[in-house]
């Protein structure tokens, strides 16, 4: 039978004589298991990249030899003997049966070894392909102090800020705000529902410890969909070495979730803000003062600390952004206008775009510079585009857009770019409140109504969300009914009694209800002589007692507080002439006393200053003041023609309130006023 053997049937069965089959079967299996292993342990032990090439490379010769000496030689009990010709053995059979179960045995196993690899190579690629099919969407979670100084919380917040902006850097990712996830700080939710919260596929958790010159961190990956940990790896480095690792953590992640970056994003992670450690140090200060809050003095205290880290290193540019930004809140927000703040921040800039001329936040600050500084909407959105080229799925690019469209009167592309915004970044209290605010203005009260609940489940404690919310259910419903349940609601245990826009919404309620003791009553408690509403209102308290004793048919004690408040406001025209509020709350003063033709003069020299064309936004504050003057001073044409005016226009107003503020009584029998209610309310 053997003799009818083919030639190449005589070599196989001579191979598997010589065992040389088993060498090669039971040699692929290891090197198949070891190839496994130094894939899987490469990354963890920090091995080279070559690594793995290195050992195909060395199995391929190894496997060679192994096939040549199971050839020539045979491992028999008296040793390593060379392998006879089949013509010289002559074996037992129960021998060669003993022999042949044993290398069964062991080729059986290696089989299975390799159909087990196999499929747990499978599995994990199947995972490696859906990570890399899934969003990355990510958020990056407040790092835990675990320094013994509670201090270094500033610098804790600081690094997770330089690696979330980092990966904003990457344009397949779309990375949550801080100011979204800062909510999340010592929490007890869920990852599954933090997730869900945020809308995003993975978290980033991480902690920092800081003794001296030495950083011990942290940081883990994690689906957020499964609550898998991803990867997870501890960094021991020198604090001069931060910005290295910062950068390194960036690239780990990326590279965890199978993206591959471009050379230029590459270059913009591997941007070192400063070499100075101390100048950095500075910076993370200012930017802890920086986003406490919009009062004065932590702007103030932000931009020395920014002073100081450019005094340290004057090509710091991030640095030269953030003070400009300091500058313009202050102008913003009517600080001290006799101070060139505006001048300060463009010199500031321009600096920034020396340092590094592709700076997208160099961009954006410019933006806020032409949006805030002059109403330049076209150059503002200009800015924003360019910094938005470099900044793909970022929240705040989308947000100042938002804002520049609102007061450039584009309303639906402002509703459209507040929702991409809150898209893109869900825990912003700040962003849901804005895009609520533009919808009540847009009449859209259900819509309205949702973010505004959003935005106080966000942040309980969020006083400007309380404040429209309210009065958004008395333009849309025509009473007080929701407004007071609103508060009540918000404040069932503590009400804050000297915040601005509670004192006014308590006494507005009290106007609107008819109970103007009460409301005099209510502000004689409140320490506090002007009653400012973020750039919309700015009124003394005896101007609000004026207008009560007004309504309360008391000219004498009426006449009196309006002559305080003229004279507290001519005193701040003299400081701010620029700043049309003051003219609005004059001409109300002016008209209480009967001088109509200077309160005619003072409205209608506020809606010189902010007219509706140049300022959709607030120049409907300044028209609706010139219509009460007009009502005031019994001008009651002029009145209705500005009535007619914002009613066509989105706006705080609507035909219901009209009906339920008294300041508009003297104009509730007249034929056109009815006609034009009549036509403005739904289904009337």
């Amino acid at each position: 039978m053997v003799d009818k053997l083919t030639g190449l049937e005589k070599f196989w069965q001579e191979l598997k004589r010589r065992k040389t089959v088993r060498v090669i079967t039971v040699y692929a299996a290891a090197a198949f298991i070891i190839l496994q292993l130094v894939d899987i342990i490469a990354k963890p032990l920090q091995l080279p990249e070559w690594t793995l090439t290195f050992m195909i490379v060395l199995l391929s010769v190894g496997f060679i030899i192994a096939a040549l000496f199971s050839w020539i030689y045979d491992i028999t009990p008296e040793g390593v003997q060379k392998t006879k010709s089949a013509s010289d053995i002559k074996q037992k059979g129960t021998a060669k049966l003993a022999e042949s179960n044993t290398w069964k045995i062991i080729s059986y196993v290696s089989i299975i070894i390799i159909v087990a690899l196999l499929a747990f190579n499978i599995v994990s690629r199947k995972k490696i392909e859906d990570i890399s099919k899934l969003e990355k969407s990510i958020a990056v979670l407040p790092f835990r102090n675990i320094s013994n100084d509670s201090t270094q919380i500033y610098f804790c917040d600081g690094f997770m800020e330089e690696i979330l902006n980092d990966l904003q850097k990457i344009k397949e990712f779309t990375v949550r705000s801080r100011t979204s996830t800062d909510q999340y700080r010592n929490t007890t939710k869920t990852v599954r529902t933090i997730g869900e919260e945020m809308n995003v596929n993975y978290l980033i958790e991480g902690s920092v410890g800081r003794e001296d010159n030495n950083l011990k961190i942290w940081i883990k990956l994690i689906n957020a969909k499964t609550d898998e940990d991803i990867w997870a790896n501890d960094y021991i480095r020198e604090m001069k070495q931060i910005f290295s690792l910062q950068n390194e953590i960036a690239k780990e992640i990326a590279d965890e979730l199978k993206t591959v970056m471009s050379p230029e994003e590459s270059i913009q992670i591997d941007k070192k803000p400063t070499e100075n450690l101390e100048a950095y140090n500075y910076y993370l200060l200012g930017n802890n003062y920086y986003w406490r809050s919009y009062k004065k003095q932590d702007f103030d205290i932000a931009a020395k600390m920014y002073g100081k880290a450019i005094e340290i290193d004057p090509n710091f540019a991030i640095a030269y952004v953030r003070l400009s930004l300091c500058y313009l809140s202050l102008h913003w927000f009517y600080y001290d206008q006799n101070i060139g703040w505006l001048e300060k921040s463009k010199e500031a800039i321009n600096e920034a775009f020396k340092i590094d001329p592709n700076l997208p936040q160099a961009h954006l600050a410019l933006a806020t510079y032409y949006y805030w500084g002059f109403l330049n909407y076209s150059k503002a959105l200009e800015e924003v585009n360019i910094a938005e080229n470099n900044l793909k799925n970022n929240s705040e690019c989308k947000y100042t857009k938002a804002s520049i469209y609102r007061r450039a009167g584009e309303w639906l592309l402002a509703k459209e770019n507040y929702l991409k915004a809150f898209e893109l970044d869900p825990g912003s209290s700040r962003i849901a409140q804005d895009l609520a605010g533009t919808l009540y203005l847009l009449n859209e009260y259900h819509e309205a109504e949702k973010y505004f609940n959003k935005a106080i489940l966000l942040n309980p404690a969020f006083i400007e969300a309380i404040f429209y919310k309210s009065l958004m259910y008395m333009k849309w419903k025509g009473n007080t009914i929701q407004a007071r349940e609103t508060i009540a609601e918000t404040f069932q245990f503590n009400e804050p009694s000297s915040n601005p826009m509670i004192i006014e919404l308590n006494v507005l309620i009290d106007i609107y209800d008819g109970n103007y003791q009460k409301a005099l009553s209510y502000l004689s408690l409140k320490d506090i002589d002007i009653i400012e509403i973020q750039r919309y209102y700015l009124n003394p308290k005896s101007l609000l007692i004026a207008g009560i004793y007004n309504m309360m048919n008391m000219p004498e004690k009426a006449f009196e507080y309006y002559d305080s408040a003229r004279i507290k406001l001519e005193s701040r025209i003299l400081k701010n002439p620029e700043d049309p509020r003051l003219y609005s709350a004059i001409g109300i003063a002016y008209g209480g006393m009967g001088l109509k033709v200077k309160a005619i003069e003072a409205g209608k020299k506020a809606v010189e200053l902010m007219p509706i064309s140049k300022e959709a936004y607030r120049g409907v504050f300044r028209a609706e003041d010139l219509a009460r003057i007009y009502v005031m001073v019994g001008e009651y044409n002029l009145a209705l023609d500005q009535i007619k005016l914002l009613l066509s226009l989105p706006g705080p107003l609507s035909a219901k309130l009209l009906l339920l503020d008294p300041t508009w009584k003297p104009l509730w029998n007249l034929p056109e006023f009815i006609r034009i209610t009549n036509s403005n309310i739904p289904n009337i």
